[in-house]
């Protein structure tokens, strides 16, 4: 029994446009990671915003991309509103982890203290403990000036061989110290963080 060219072309059409999508995308991918990595961001955005990439690519993913693309740029401001642009967005359970984590860490970093306590109830709902003390910790010293965990970060820091970690336990300290009123101490662990930060260079 033959086939009907009338089924056959539809398909074969259907298989080089496939064909076709799959290879600009590979094209467009290396020429954004190309932009990227030569510091041309102001020309990776641009090309984001064309109507090749729009019809290769999702919305949340050229989104996420241009906030890459602000994050190292430094663009605090456009960042900011990538962000809130992509919370609104729909996403995968991952992507959503993902996005809500990197979003509450700007907010804290950028001083947006009520946008990150919001997420921190989000952050809360996940099936994640250690992520969602780890952030509340955060929160509490920078949000609200907490001192209250001195003790248990000196302790954690004695037996701490992680590098990273250390830095950032010599950070939260210095910030405590910083909250409590105790500026020598707090001299202490931010010349320690910056010795640890020159290290890792």
């Amino acid at each position: 029994m033959s086939i009907s060219p009338y089924v056959i072309v539809p398909v074969v059409i259907f298989v080089l446009l496939m064909v076709a999508m799959l290879g600009g995308r590979n094209l467009a991918l290396s020429y954004v990671t190309q932009l990227y990595q030569a510091g041309q961001y102001d020309e990776l955005v641009d090309f984001l915003d064309t109507f090749i990439a729009k019809a290769l690519y999702p919305s949340y993913n050229r989104t996420y991309a241009k906030l890459n693309a602000y994050l190292a740029k430094g663009d605090s401001a456009k960042a900011g509103r990538a962000f809130d642009e992509l919370l609104t967005m729909k996403t995968s359970p991952v992507q959503r982890k993902d996005l809500v984590v990197k979003a509450f860490e700007f907010y804290m970093n950028t001083g947006r203290h009520k946008d990150a306590k919001a997420l921190l109830a989000e952050i809360e709902t996940l099936e994640d403990a250690a992520l969602a003390k780890r952030c509340k910790i955060t929160y509490d010293i920078i949000a609200r000036k907490s001192h209250a965990y001195i003790q248990e970060m000196e302790a954690e820091l004695e037996g701490t061989v992680s590098h990273a970690r250390k830095l950032e336990l010599s950070h939260m300290l210095a910030q405590q110290y910083r909250n409590k009123g105790d500026e020598k101490e707090a001299a202490k662990w931010q010349a320690a963080a910056e010795e640890l930060l020159g290290m890792s260079l």
